[in-house]
């Protein structure tokens, strides 16, 4: 059965992918992936995005140069629908059946799952999949440390899948920050489980500690790579920037995080004009150094007075959802220099990728166009702020209700990825969105199969007997 699994997904990998390539080549190419090129040539320690989807850029374009010097957007390509597909394969394993006679509430609710991916979870998968992203690769790994965790947590000897689990996360950690929710999402359903008494005290505080280490560890690995890899001072500033980015938009006048603040008409004016999705985007020269200095996340947290670390926190993730920002990030950009800064302090990275890559890339196709436009008109129509913050409460509920641990721990990611963007990075973008509500929908999915399997059993049970 596991073989054929793995089989079948190779088999819908090598079908789908011509055409996929057909219809959307070439792929966008954005600001990110520069940053991301570097990090493949140069490594850092703490940089501002993580070294791993850089060093797998780097290994895919030399892959590239043995089929031929313009074939790298194909094999990207190729490598981006293998991690959904394999992806997809992970979660439906031979644990989870579909139902083959269904009541007709079932019908109507896996209609309207059917619908759910047509008209959103599909034009997601090809957004993230067609551009330049680390997702389909952060995706995979999220999946494959889900479905460890399901495993390791549902069967006492499952040690093998515990070392699964913590390399899922150490590596999806390495190829996008935000996975760090994974584990303390493990963490999390243990807690729940033990409260609805469905594990016993003793498994609560080994696979508890277990899980926290592994919190705690995966963010401390970066400490230990600056041993051997220079410190990047701006990625190393940042996560505090970005807290107190976060506290100086919710909190407004009444705190000064930064140089810049309101006793001056000028500060007063950018603080209070700006929402929390453009105070992101300030850089040095607008909000100025932290106020009084640097004290890290927890120094930040504890300069606050009781009622304004209160504030903050009700607030953020109640307003995190009211805001929207120009959908800049779909923009393509091509080898010819637009992105200054980089083409300047970054020639070899440029002349390494531009053999490999048209200089034509900042056009999208046609069909990725479509793609493109329905999501910012689902955006611009607050449709995905809803379907983020039903995505939640949905997951809340999962959380709660869901009998399969690797459901629950998704569940988990997307309550913990909600709150890591309302606290620490208050941008509401497209892609941010949808790092909400995937998850979620990747649950809700494998829980529909569990429970089509498990009705099959309780109806062909009495014919047995």
């Amino acid at each position: 059965m596991l073989r054929s699994r793995w089989t079948i997904a190779l088999a819908i990998v090598a079908v789908t992918t011509p055409l996929f390539v057909a219809a959307f080549h070439p792929p966008q190419l954005v600001l990110d992936t520069y940053d991301y090129m570097f990090r493949g040539f140069v490594i850092l320690s703490e940089g501002s995005h993580p070294l791993g989807f850089g060093l797998l850029l780097r290994a895919l374009a030399g892959a590239s140069r043995l089929l031929g010097s313009t074939t790298f957007p194909y094999v990207f390509q190729t490598w981006q629908i293998a991690c959904v597909v394999l992806g997809a394969a992970a979660l439906c394993g031979p644990r989870v059946q579909p139902l083959r006679e269904r009541p007709w509430s079932r019908h109507l609710l896996l209609v309207a799952w059917f619908t759910l991916t047509i008209w959103l979870a599909f034009p997601a998968v090809v957004y993230l999949a067609n551009g330049y992203l680390s997702e389909p690769t952060a995706f995979l790994l999220m999946t494959l440390a889900a479905v460890a965790f399901g495993r390791a947590h549902d069967d006492a000897r499952g040690w093998h899948a515990w070392a699964l689990f913590g390399a899922a996360c150490v590596v999806g950690y390495y190829v996008r920050y935000q996975q760090v929710v994974v584990p303390l999402a493990g963490a999390l359903v243990v807690l729940v489980q033990l409260l609805k008494r469905r594990i016993t005290r003793k498994t609560f505080m080994l696979h508890g500690a277990l899980l926290l280490t592994l919190a705690a560890a995966v963010p401390l690995s970066q400490q230990a790579l600056a041993i051997v890899a220079p410190r990047e001072e701006y990625g190393a500033k940042q996560p505090e920037v970005f807290l107190r980015k976060s506290i100086q938009c919710r909190l407004d006048c009444r705190v000064r995080m930064f140089d810049t603040a309101c006793d001056t008409p000028e500060g007063r004016t950018l603080i209070q004009a700006s929402t929390c999705a453009h105070m992101v985007h300030l850089l040095e020269d607008a909000l100025g150094q932290p106020y009084p200095e640097r004290r890290g996340i927890l120094g930040t947290l504890v300069s606050l007075s009781p009622g304004e670390l209160y504030d903050w926190l009700v607030r953020s993730p109640v307003d995190y959802l009211k805001e929207k920002q120009p959908p800049f990030e779909m923009l393509g950009y091509a080898y010819d220099h637009k992105v200054h800064f980089f083409a300047k302090a970054f020639p070899d990275v440029i002349r390494y990728y531009g053999e490999l890559i048209p200089s034509d890339q900042a056009k999208p196709s046609p069909g990725f166009q479509d793609v493109l436009d329905h999501l910012v008109q689902l955006y611009d129509a607050w449709i995905l702020h809803w379907i983020a913050m039903l995505a939640f409460w949905g997951a809340v509920v999962g959380l709660v209700v869901s009998k399969d641990s690797t459901s629950a721990c998704l569940y988990a990611v997307t309550v913990g990825t909600f709150f890591l963007f309302a606290y620490f990075q208050p941008q509401v973008s497209v892609r941010y969105l949808l790092h909400i509500a995937l998850p979620a929908y990747f649950a809700l999915t494998r829980d529909l199969f569990q429970v089509a399997a498990a009705s099959q059993r309780l109806t062909s049970a009495p014919a047995r007997a």
